[in-house]
């Protein structure tokens, strides 16, 4: 497995492996297990000892205290290239976990009985309306309501689309060189309005001026 060393939030060197290392009662360094007394860590070529974080301090003497974090084969070839142009690199700063939500303190708990907005102490609201029956703002629309008002929106474009086209017929016919009488333009409008109420369902349909044209 490889390492970077961390000293002070800057990484100070890169490790394929960990040598551990004790002092013994005669203050000599040497290697050992982890679980052998281990207070701290070689460098690479051996000529530096640290203090590992976490782990006892050594007895006597005075040594870094470092942190290994173990890092991927691609990370690792990236911090020696680096580390190899003498360039400082600085570990950036953990990014605090968010603190949890306080638990609620005892009695805060709304109780049977406690006036909440509905009859008995309990609110009712079926899905997509308010409990007066109309759609709230912040409602949550069943997906079947919600197919009920697209369909009925679907409707309503066609219906207006169709009105739009009898309009445009009446307005192509009525500028026709060969319509030249009041007669005949009447004719055609009284054509489109009963056009337009067979598409709206209405007997109103669209109304004459005085002219023959349609409003």
């Amino acid at each position: 497995m490889k390492y970077k060393i961390i000293q002070n939030q800057t990484i100070i060197a890169v490790l394929d492996g960990l040598i551990y290392v004790k002092q013994q009662g005669n203050g000599i360094i040497v290697p050992c297990a982890f679980n052998r007394g281990a207070c701290g860590i070689l460098s690479e070529g051996g000529n530096i000892v640290w203090h590992l974080e976490g782990l006892p301090e050594f007895p006597s003497g005075t040594f870094d205290t470092v942190k290994a974090v173990e890092i991927t084969d691609e990370e690792y070839d990236e911090l020696r290239a680096a580390l190899d142009l003498d360039t400082e690199i600085i570990e950036p700063e953990p990014v605090p976990e968010p603190e949890p939500e306080p638990e609620p303190e005892p009695g805060d708990e709304p109780t049977d009985g406690e006036d909440t907005g509905g009859e008995g102490g309990a609110a009712t609201q079926e899905e997509g309306e308010s409990i007066a029956g109309k759609e709230s703002p912040g409602a949550v629309m069943s997906g079947e309501v919600v197919r009920q008002k697209v369909i009925a929106l679907e409707e309503k474009v066609a219906e207006l689309q169709a009105i739009s086209a009898a309009f445009a017929d009446y307005h192509v016919k009525a500028s026709d060189s060969s319509v030249n009488s009041i007669a005949k333009i009447r004719n055609i409008s009284s054509q489109t309005a009963t056009e337009v109420s067979e598409i709206t369902g209405t007997q109103e349909g669209a109304t004459e001026n005085n002219d023959g044209t349609l409003n």
